[in-house]
């Protein structure tokens, strides 16, 4: 359920993404959020709407007196149906962010009840996570290139991570978004467990560490290169393309 779930996109990074401005790894990280998360598709329908408001108003759309402070208050009211869950998918579709939005029919999944594999990933990947042919970046970190086009200098990747492994600190060159798919890390932030998401600029210096009890698999989205605090990581950097 929606409190299993304690890491949400920014508010800047929900309505940038309602407007359509969010295109690539990135988008296709949020909507892998929001496949499993209520209260941020409920955000975006909210946002949305409060768009298509907006957008009529500045068409000269004829609207009438107090309209928009009418959608405001029942949007605020607004509880995730299961049809207000499939509008929430079909108006991802008409601004052509990676879909479908797609979760179980009955009730909302809790963290512990999220398939590793939740829509829209599943549709990117040719097997299971047992099965992937992940390629070693260090001890005890492995890394899947996913083949998305960012138009900018950044990655999208699945991470996988083995019990209490350690990430090299690193301040960051912009932003990074990270859903956590399978397992939990802590780092300078708090604690990120299946479904939550940590969405970082570049005021943010951290190392995430994988909890002791199993591997940890994020989806990691990133729009120019980390910045490693550690000499080593920095001379790897261009043969691991992060």
């Amino acid at each position: 359920m929606t409190k299993d779930i304690h890491h949400h996109p920014t508010e800047e990074t929900l309505i940038a993404y309602a407007n359509g401005n969010i295109t690539g790894g990135y988008s296709l990280l949020l909507a892998t959020h929001l496949a499993f998360c209520p209260q941020c598709r409920a955000e975006i329908q909210r946002l949305e709407n409060i768009g298509g408001a907006v957008f009529a108003q500045d068409e000269g759309i004829t609207v009438s007196e107090g309209a928009l402070e009418n959608v405001m208050s029942k949007l605020d009211a607004l509880e995730m149906t299961s049809s207000t869950q499939a509008n929430t998918s079909q108006a991802g579709a008409s601004s052509g962010k990676y879909l479908s939005l797609n979760s179980p029919k009955s009730g909302e999944p809790s963290a512990e009840q999220i398939p590793e594999l939740p829509l829209p990933l599943r549709d990117m990947l040719p097997t299971d996570f047992n099965n992937l042919q992940w390629r070693t970046l260090a001890p005890g970190i492995k890394h899947y290139p996913l083949p998305v086009d960012d138009h900018h200098k950044g990655t999208t990747r699945l991470l996988k991570i083995a019990p209490g492994t350690c990430l090299p600190e690193h301040d960051h060159h912009g932003s990074e978004l990270t859903l956590v798919l399978k397992g939990a890390y802590s780092d300078e932030i708090g604690r990120f467990k299946a479904g939550d998401i940590a969405d970082i600029n570049e005021d943010i210096r951290h190392q995430p560490i994988a909890d002791t009890h199993e591997d940890c698999i994020c989806l990691i989205a990133t729009d120019a290169p980390l910045k490693f605090t550690g000499l080593v990581p920095r001379m790897l950097q261009s043969f691991i393309g992060i």
